[in-house]
């Protein structure tokens, strides 16, 4: 999907990344990270984020939660990151990465509020009077008021499967009046998921779900009926550059980046958008058969089906005959589930041990991928900073777990500049 724009705007991330999957320096099922052009990208947001007077937090699971692309993106504008569930705020803890917003796509399991409350987010989001009533308790006992965020929804709402979930507006008054009552939470605000959507044309706009439009109105209630001041309007689902204008003139004050950090949402495969890719999937040609050419699998994720997303691949072992040897992938089906091969249509393309380099739009937490992290590729001196497994945990080569002490220093080095 996003492979003719690599080629376009970042060769140098795909010539460093076949040399050192060659040289044998970082293995096969990889995803290859720039952090040159993760920066860049952050740059442009935090400057537009600005510009428009909006505040970011990070979703970092569309890389994984890996420490060092967050820390590379965090000091150009972001609050913080989000974290979708309590894993995801688990890792970026270890790391020293600070959460500034949890609970949103998953609710925080009761054992887990005092360890959450310990490490003070910016604010908690809830979906009910429970959960607050839960939080507020664990707040008290830890002489704390925790600022947290209502989830509002509405029947007109869209979710996608799994996620649904909140506080009716048609009893929103009610419901934070009792939340209200609690000593231990403050209302801050409101948000929902997802308040923007790509619409299904060929140059997939970013339109309106009836989500935002429920915030904003549970945004006048909470204010009109309750008295209640709302300083945070979260607005997550398909934040990129583009469409923070439009963001703030309705009324939103925060948003939340993640694949647009990557520079590969949807639209950015159809339009010249700012943000260019940073990353993309490298493997090798296992072995043939019936004409066919097999390499190592483990990163095809198709949670969405999106045309043009995985259809084409390079295969090569030299830097510059990749160029020329783009081949096709052959679609896996739905029945399909786990990718232990990417299998290309012509296997007399392909040489077994060539590199297979791919580009398209990916949940990096859902594969059994390993990321590498590299720096200087913009530079013309390319330095591999570490290996992750799919646990985001440091390894070598060979999967072999290291210390994550050096990447934590590496993390308090870039936070602290």
């Amino acid at each position: 999907m996003f492979l003719k724009r690599l080629i376009k705007n970042n060769r140098p991330l795909i010539d460093c990344a076949l040399k050192m999957h060659q040289g044998h320096i970082i293995p096969s099922n990889c995803f290859v990270i720039d952090l040159d052009m993760v920066s860049s990208n952050a740059s442009l947001m935090g400057a537009r984020a600005r510009e428009t007077g909006l505040k970011m937090y990070l979703m970092t699971k569309h890389f994984n939660r890996n420490p060092l692309v967050a820390a590379a993106a965090l000091p150009h504008g972001f609050e913080g990151v989000v974290a979708v569930d309590i894993y995801g705020a688990a890792v970026n803890w270890s790391y020293g990465i600070p959460v500034s917003n949890i609970g949103h796509l998953c609710q925080v399991p009761l054992a887990s509020i005092p360890e959450v409350l310990n490490h003070r987010p910016q604010v908690v989001t809830v979906y009910s009077y429970e959960e607050a009533y839960h939080i507020s308790g664990a707040a008290e006992e830890m002489g704390l008021i925790q600022d947290i965020l209502l989830r509002v929804i509405s029947p007109e709402d869209t979710f996608f499967y799994g996620q649904e979930g909140g506080i009716q507006l048609g009893s929103l008054k009610q419901e934070a009046v009792k939340i209200s009552a609690l000593k231990g939470v403050n209302i801050m605000g409101v948000t929902s998921f997802p308040c923007l959507t790509y619409a299904v044309t060929p140059t997939q706009e970013v339109e309106e779900t009836r989500n935002l439009s429920t915030i904003l109105e549970a945004k006048g209630v909470l204010e009109r009926d309750l008295g209640t001041g709302i300083s945070q309007v979260n607005a997550p689902g398909n934040n990129h550059i583009e469409v923070f204008e439009m963001l703030s003139k309705r009324g939103v004050t925060h948003v939340e980046p993640g694949q647009a950090l990557l520079g590969t949402t949807p639209q950015h495969a159809f339009r010249d958008l700012a943000g260019e890719p940073c990353y993309l999937y490298i493997t090798a040609v296992s072995h043939k058969y019936g004409g066919k050419a097999y390499a190592f699998g483990g990163g095809l994720w198709q949670g969405v089906k999106m045309k043009g997303n995985l259809e084409k691949a390079m295969v090569g072992s030299v830097p510059g005959t990749v160029w020329d040897n783009i081949l096709d992938i052959e679609d896996r089906g739905q029945g399909q589930v786990i990718d232990y091969h990417v299998i290309l249509k012509q296997g007399d393309s392909c040489t077994i041990g060539d590199s297979v380099i791919s580009c398209s739009y990916v949940q990096m937490q859902q594969t059994g991928s390993c990321i590498a992290v590299v720096q200087g590729i913009q530079a013309g001196a390319p330095e591999l900073l570490a290996i992750f497994d799919k646990g985001a945990r440091p390894v070598d080569r060979h999967y072999m777990p290291l210390s994550q002490e050096g990447i934590r220093h590496m993390v308090d080095r870039i936070l602290n500049k």
